[in-house]
């Protein structure tokens, strides 16, 4: 799932279309199905997505994903 994910009120991610389009995918995907998302979106949103839902962030690359996901971590939380 790539998608826009436009600022909103407060500088807030808008997720709602990477919502509707897992939920959507949820409904006619068979069970072993994993939906990747590939948009911008705020540390936990895949938790609460339906279905089988992982992330990986647009900036990660193959060759130091393990790293640029700390990093990332480390951003947010601070």
């Amino acid at each position: 799932v790539c998608v826009p994910t436009p600022s909103g009120l407060m500088n807030r991610l808008d997720t709602s279309v990477v919502t509707q389009v897992c939920s959507e995918l949820a409904e006619h995907a068979a069970e072993t199905h994993v939906t990747v998302v590939r948009s911008t979106v705020p540390i936990g949103t895949c938790k609460a997505l339906k279905g089988r839902v992982v992330y990986w962030p647009e900036f990660c690359n193959a060759r130091s994903a393990y790293d640029d996901m700390l990093w990332a971590e480390w951003l947010y939380l601070g």
